[in-house]
């Protein structure tokens, strides 16, 4: 977890009229600040999950107007580092150069 801004959905299916009531597992979906914001202020799609998702999208724009304040920022600054949330703290696996020594000992 970096802490990077970005918007998150998840999705999940839950029965309903079925004993015992069954979820799915749920899924993830990531989009970064300026896409969620283009994706949200954009037409409205084709399909219903799209439209759903599209709908989330358009809700959470207009409850947090510091979304499209960072998209803006990312359009005009495209070569800006990623603003982190408050005391979180980098993912090492990101910065960390090519490996010194082979991680897998050459079979002779």
């Amino acid at each position: 977890m970096t802490g990077d801004q970005c918007l998150a959905v998840y999705q999940e299916i839950v029965t309903v009229g079925f004993r015992p009531r069954s979820r799915s597992k749920k899924v993830r979906s990531v989009f970064c600040v300026t896409c969620g914001a283009s994706l949200g202020l954009g037409p409205t799609p084709d399909g219903q999950f799209n439209i759903n998702v599209w709908d989330m999208l358009k809700d959470i724009l207009k409850k947090n107007p510091e979304i499209l304040a960072a998209a803006q920022f990312h359009l005009e600054n495209p070569g800006a580092q990623l603003r982190p949330m408050p005391g979180s703290v980098t993912d090492k696996t990101l910065t960390t150069g090519m490996l010194k020594v082979p991680a897998l000992p050459e079979a002779s």
